[in-house]
């Protein structure tokens, strides 16, 4: 199994792999410099299908590439099996949310569209021995995009990591009053933080409930994290041991791409764009990448 995190410009954007070498991506924004858009690099990719679109947050840059998963040439290769977001939100609710948040009307429009062809409304979903939980605040409740962020748990064997979207503190307290999330916490080993690492998304108190090995921030282009907030969440992680570096914090903007991969029965291995970390074991080599 695979989880990458993608260095994008505008927007989040990761891809899960699964031991069968199926796909799931979260949201799909892009990177500008780079010319990376999520639907080039599944095409060229050696992938035998898409599992799941998990739309973790409504905004346009996450929603970017959108247009180009859902076309004909696209689902002619990659058939997008379950779409999946705040289940809260329909396609007659969503033209108002759209408004509320001055979101652009073909991007919402078409989510709207697509919405109708994906009814099912998945909580829970088991496949390829990962496992998928997923959490949101509802919608009346909150009205903006950041709050009405679609919370994605994954695990895998020891792995335990989630994506929390865009939540500001107030989405999550308020879905730390659901007991069932509150385990979910528990059982989270690697954290991407929310909303690209800024002040409005970190809430210390999520943190009585995990210790996460690792921290990982997506953070967009020209937006370093506040040093206070950095330092929070390093002072929130255990580490994740490489010989002598105890690993706390990584980001895209400094690291590029970052991988976790556990090929069944060897070691859980962490791959950025400038190294790769293996437990155990710590090699600078960028060849080791090619």
């Amino acid at each position: 199994m695979e989880i990458k995190i993608f260095d994008v410009d505008y927007g989040f954007c990761a891809l899960i792999t699964s031991d069968n070498n199926h796909g799931t991506l979260i949201d799909c924004g892009y990177n500008e410099r780079t010319g990376f858009r999520p639907s080039n690099y599944l095409m060229n990719s050696s992938l035998f299908g898409l599992e799941h679109l998990v739309i973790s947050h409504l905004g346009d840059e996450n929603l970017a590439d959108l247009p180009y998963l859902m076309s004909e040439d696209f689902q002619s290769q990659f058939p997008t099996k379950f779409l999946i977001k705040n289940p809260s939100i329909n396609a007659n609710n969503l033209p108002e949310i759209g408004i509320r948040n001055h979101a652009r009307t073909e991007r919402i429009n078409l989510l709207s569209l697509i919405t109708d062809s994906y009814r099912t409304k998945i909580f829970n979903r088991r496949f390829d021995n990962i496992s998928f939980t997923f959490f949101a605040n509802s919608y009346p409740d909150f009205l903006d995009y950041d709050n009405l962020s679609l919370v994605t748990f994954i695990y895998y064997f020891d792995i335990g990591i989630i994506f929390p979207g865009n939540l500001t503190s107030k989405g999550w307290y308020s879905l730390l009053e659901n007991s069932f999330f509150r385990e979910h916490l528990k059982r989270v080993n690697f954290f991407v933080a929310s909303n690209h690492g800024h002040a409005k998304g970190y809430c210390p108190d999520i943190f009585d409930y995990f210790q996460p090995e690792l921290v990982m921030i997506s953070n967009k282009l020209n937006q370093p994290i506040q040093s206070e907030i950095s330092n929070n969440y390093v002072n929130h992680a255990k580490g994740f041991k490489m010989g002598n570096t105890n690993l706390k914090l990584l980001t895209t903007r400094e690291h590029g791409n970052i991988t976790i991969s556990k090929p069944p029965g060897k070691h859980l291995q962490i791959t950025t764009s400038k190294r790769m970390l293996i437990k155990d074991s710590f090699l600078h080599s960028n060849s080791l990448l090619r």
